[in-house]
């Protein structure tokens, strides 16, 4: 490939190298995976009342059978 194909970065637009990672995932907004569990502690309320939901239909079905 040309170097005028990658514009200004030495760098394909699909590296994946940390820092192209870095500046694309900061242009899009994104936060770390770090940052996000921190923040909202995860999606633990989530998969605990799935599981409950789990539990009890499993319970149901097997006191009716």
């Amino acid at each position: 490939m040309l170097d005028r194909d990658y514009g200004r970065s030495p760098h394909p637009p699909t590296c994946t190298c940390v820092t192209c990672t870095e500046q694309r995932n900061k242009r899009a907004g994104r936060r770390s995976v770090g940052d996000r569990v921190t923040r909202s502690g995860g999606n633990w309320g989530v998969s605990i009342g799935a599981a409950l939901v789990i539990v009890v239909i499993v319970a149901i079905i097997l006191a009716v059978g």
